[in-house]
């Protein structure tokens, strides 16, 4: 209680912008967090998120936030804050424990992560660090580099990592807003979000002590040592050869790969990737973190050295050319569907149709390939698809129409969109045994079960399911059984090697009887020739699309 009592003295000179779509989670926790700080801000969508960010930068000192949010989400708000404010002390709380979100998050530099439900122990070791940030910040603004060394003497507790005792961020900026320059070596454990998704925080903290220890050992007496944030360490070396930077960088590697780390429940065996920035500032910090994005391309243990010629700093420019091009498109609703025949084999009619995405360009309607891989990166696929979806249930909601609609991971993750879906077809009159909702076959081996649940919940509204490009991935036949699958739609590669390839012909056959024991049809992707066609009916597949049947087109017949 004291110590709850402590903290809330400090908190409550602060002010939270808290950002949650879901009503029924925003109400409690901004209860919740109004008995901590002084003023709640309170966003429902990313977007009014960084308009009232905008608007309050000045009585905004910590930023919590949901991560998967329709139309703008989490992850693009932090981007977007992280630009305005590299320093902003951000909180992501979030129900989804997959490592794709906790990877995400941190690349994006999140300073902690909060798991729904919130367990008021962690919650409160989160306030404790962010308060401590929070002041040192605050004592930077108002002092002189001399006034804050003397800080740091006199409040040691703002500048000492809690965890492993070692000096934390606080104290690297003090070094790094001074007038020197700096080689600055930056230590990022390989894949330890694991630990802690698989043994927990307690043993992930175990190991980062541990990794603290054998870093203190292998530690150079002109350099300095911090831990900056989770499996994040730091060496600065004012002066250092590069024969010696490197043979140091080599034997921090080697000594991590060849230490047996033993905790409590179990040994681990860890591996490093390091990177190196040399300079002044917080720049030096963001060119470390990009030698390590650069380094991991190549293979963990391994090290790299920032260069103003980065091949990731070019791809950053380019992905923020694209995130402005996909949000032009989404604002211009220049997203349209356009319909590719799927043909009975038994009757040579036109049965269903599969909606494609296309791009309207200037002078031109081209396909989304490059749009929907960087929407994907942008977590932008779900608002794409809800595009599609709306515009596909307009235009057939008086045909007499079966239509196959493409549908991501990303989609099923989104916890909005089931009720979109339904919600659309209500609108439109729009009957679910109409619509083919086509899946790819790799998320069938996804671990997240709220991903598997929507698509049981498809399944049990009435919307038939298809797996999309079958045989491409090693999918666990079981979890084919344990949903209902309407259709599996053969790779194209597949068809395409029929005619020159009898051990690609053995393999389709075995997809057939597969299909049989599901109680799925099959559909014959990339049909592109007669011969093609003949030999597909001929294995008794049911259905066969493809560019011999009929070219994507943006009228459909009725």
């Amino acid at each position: 209680m004291n110590e709850i009592k402590e903290l809330t003295f400090h908190t409550k000179q602060y002010n939270v912008l808290y950002v949650e779509d879901d009503e029924k989670s925003r109400v409690e926790l901004k209860a919740l967090l109004e008995l901590f700080f002084k003023k709640v801000f309170i966003a429902n969508n990313g977007e009014d998120a960084l308009e009232t960010y905008s608007s309050n930068l000045d009585d905004i000192d910590i930023v919590f936030t949901d991560i998967y949010m329709p139309v703008f989400s989490g992850f693009e708000l932090i981007k977007e804050i992280r630009f305005i404010n590299p320093l902003e002390y951000i909180i992501v709380i979030t129900a989804h424990q997959d490592i794709n979100t906790y990877k995400q998050s941190f690349e994006l530099g999140i300073n902690d992560i909060l798991i729904k439900p919130i367990i008021t122990t962690k919650m409160i070791d989160i306030l404790h660090k962010a308060v401590d940030h929070i002041k040192y910040l605050k004592n930077i603004e108002r002092t002189s580099q001399t006034d804050t060394i003397q800080i740091a003497n006199s409040n040691k507790n703002i500048f000492i990592d809690r965890l492993t005792n070692l000096d934390n961020k606080n104290k690297l900026d003090i070094y790094l807003h001074s007038s020197n320059s700096y080689h600055l070596i930056l230590v990022n454990i390989d894949n330890f979000d694991m630990i802690n998704y698989r043994y927990g925080y307690t043993i992930g903290d175990e190991v980062i002590i541990k990794v603290s220890e054998i870093l203190n050992n292998v530690n150079n007496v002109n350099s300095k040592l911090f831990r900056v944030i989770s499996d994040e360490f730091v060496f600065l070396f004012s002066q250092i050869t590069e024969n010696e930077l490197k043979t140091f960088i080599i034997s921090i590697i080697k000594t991590i790969e060849n230490t047996k780390i033993g905790t409590t429940i179990d040994d681990f065996k860890l591996s490093c990737t390091v990177g190196v920035g040399y300079g002044r500032g917080d720049d030096i910090l963001r060119k470390a973190h990009i030698a390590i994005k650069e380094a991991r391309q190549i293979g963990k243990n391994k090290y790299g050295f920032y260069s103003s010629n980065s091949l990731l700093k070019i791809r950053r420019e380019d992905n923020l050319k694209w995130l402005r091009k996909i949000k032009k498109v989404l604002k211009n609703d220049a997203i349209i569907p356009y319909y590719q025949p799927i043909i009975n084999n038994k009757t040579g009619k036109i049965e269903t149709y599969e909606a494609l995405a296309r791009i309207l360009e200037i002078n031109r309607v081209s396909k989304p390939y490059y749009y929907l891989e960087n929407a994907k990166l942008f977590q932008l696929l779900p608002d794409i698809t809800k595009v599609m979806i709306s515009k596909i249930f307009k235009s057939i909601n008086t045909k007499n129409l079966t239509i196959a609609i493409n549908i991501t991971q990303e989609d099923l993750a989104d916890d909005s969109f089931i009720t979109f879906v339904l919600n659309s077809s209500s609108k439109y009159g729009i009957k679910p045994s109409k619509i083919i909702f086509e899946i790819v076959e790799s998320i069938y081996i996804t671990e997240d079960t709220n991903i598997l649940k929507n698509i049981s919940l498809l399944n049990n509204f009435g919307f038939k399911i298809a797996i999309d490009n079958f045989g491409t991935n090693h999918t666990n036949i079981q979890k084919l059984h344990d949903l209902t699958i309407d259709y599996i739609k053969i790779d194209g590669y597949y068809i395409e090697s029929l005619l020159q390839n009898e051990k690609i012909e053995l393999l389709v056959e075995s997809m057939l009887q597969c299909a049989k024991s599901m109680n799925a049809k099959v559909i014959a992707e990339s049909v592109s020739s007669e011969e093609i066609y003949e030999k597909v009916k001929s294995m008794g597949i049911e259905y066969s699309q493809g560019y011999f049947t009929g070219k994507p087109s943006e009228s459909i017949l009725s």
